[in-house]
């Protein structure tokens, strides 16, 4: 029992009274903060033994079961090599090839010429052109532009009064006219023809005239027509095949012995493929009397 004293109003003395009567209270409870960490502390013991006995028991697992391992994932990223970017290799232009231009195909190039003075006369004859009666004047048809493969038939044709025969460009003159400028520059040519006799004239007789070709053959001759005796012009046909692109054609048409008559024309002329002519015309005043 318990005895409480309390002091007087006047602060003099003390009283002593018992304390009221009544239950008695209960003894006070035990501290709420010690019994929580005691039970924090079973509760981290109860789980390593938990964990003990996890371990144990991996570790009793049957002797097949071991035999397989059991696959560990990993959370470890194993970094590809990212392929380094190959650098396009840099595109060099290619030069455009320059076309080279086709060449447009030129219609073969006829020109006939006359010999005189060591010169091959592709225009009008000089004033100062001598020849005599009886000679013989080499002749040029020279071909530019030919295609090879391709055939050209001709026609020649001349005053049979003024001239009294076809015979071969070297009659008078030799091997000049084949060597001079614009002629094919060789004396030996790559294809010759026997010029057939005329069978209208004894002037001829014996006489081993020819045309001769420079880049190309012969691939018929025909026959002096009219095969009677003169009386304007006779005429010559003979067909070429070109080899090259540039053919020459000589041959030599013999003066007559009245060729210095003023009154005779001296006139030759080419008929070509197309039917186009060229001509070659020598005044009667520029022939002198044959030498004797």
């Amino acid at each position: 029992m318990n005895v409480v004293g309390r002091r007087g109003s006047s602060g003099s003395g003390w009283n002593w009274s018992r304390p009221p009567s009544g239950p008695p209270r209960p003894p006070p409870g035990p501290p709420l903060l010690p019994l929580a960490g005691a039970g924090l502390l079973i509760l981290l013991v109860a789980l390593a033994l938990l964990a003990i006995w996890l371990s144990d028991s991996d570790g009793n697992t049957p002797a097949g079961a071991a035999d397989t391992p059991t696959p560990v994932l990993s959370t470890a990223v194993v970094s590809s090599p990212i392929p380094s970017a190959t650098p396009a290799p840099t595109q060099t232009a290619t030069p455009t090839p320059t076309r080279t231009p086709t060449p447009t195909s030129s219609a073969p190039l006829f020109r006939l010429a006359v010999f005189d003075e060591g010169e091959w006369q592709f225009e009008a004859l000089p004033q100062t052109a001598a020849y005599h009666e009886g000679e013989a004047i080499p002749l040029l048809l020279r071909i530019d532009n030919a295609l090879p493969g391709a055939a050209y038939l001709l026609t020649i044709r001349y005053a049979c009064e003024g001239f009294n025969l076809l015979t071969a460009y070297d009659h008078s003159t030799g091997s000049e006219p084949a060597l001079a400028s614009a002629g094919p520059g060789s004396a030996i040519a790559d294809s010759a023809v026997l010029i057939p006799d005329d069978p209208g004239t004894a002037d001829d007789d014996g006489e081993a005239g020819s045309l001769s070709l420079w880049g190309g053959s012969f691939i018929a001759i025909g026959t002096l027509l009219p095969p009677s005796p003169c009386t304007d012009q006779k005429s010559l046909s003979v067909s070429l095949l070109a080899a090259a692109d540039t053919l020459f054609l000589m041959w030599a048409a013999q003066l007559s012995e009245a060729a210095s008559d003023g009154d005779l024309l001296l006139r030759l002329v080419v008929q070509l493929p197309d039917g186009d002519e060229l001509s070659v015309e020598i005044d009667p005043a520029s022939v002198a009397p044959a030498q004797p």
